[in-house]
């Protein structure tokens, strides 16, 4: 849903490389690099793992910037820890250089230097209004932290 949201837009292609769908445990491991570590003491729906999957779409896909989702769409599927609505969104990208520092502007397009965040969210709904909001919401961190980035 979330690429179907960027790649409406004309000409977004000279930005947009791909997207991966690793619904499965196993392709979160395979194809993104998310630590078998982290899914069994944190679950897929964490922050750490949210973490690891922006930064493996980030590396897989040799771009600047990586965005994941994970959560409990429903309707089933929630606990007590992690109801249905709970949401992780990943975001890595190119670490902000301060003029000064240590990190120079073509380490950090590199990937030597790194930024990665991820938010909980708490959303209402059915599963394709969860999904709605997850999209819209990582669609929001991303420019948010463009925006950061440029200065505006």
């Amino acid at each position: 849903m979330l690429s179907a949201r960027i790649t409406e837009h004309p000409g977004v292609s000279a930005i947009f490389k791909g997207s991966v769908v690793s619904y499965a445990n196993d392709a979160k491991v395979e194809l993104l690099g998310v630590g078998h570590d982290s899914l069994s003491q944190e679950g897929a729906v964490s922050e750490i793992v949210a973490r690891q999957m922006a930064q493996g779409v980030r590396h897989r896909f040799h771009t600047d910037w990586g965005v994941s989702i994970t959560g409990v769409a429903g309707p089933s599927g929630g606990s007590a820890d992690k109801p249905v609505g709970t949401v992780w969104i990943g975001i890595a990208g190119p670490k902000l250089v301060v003029p000064g520092s240590k990190v120079s502007d073509q380490e950090a397009h590199k990937g030597l230097a790194e930024f990665v965040e991820a938010r909980k969210y708490f959303f209402n709904g059915d599963r394709k209004q969860i999904q709605n909001q997850s999209a819209e919401a990582a669609v929001d961190l991303l420019i948010n932290a463009l925006d950061v980035r440029s200065g505006s």
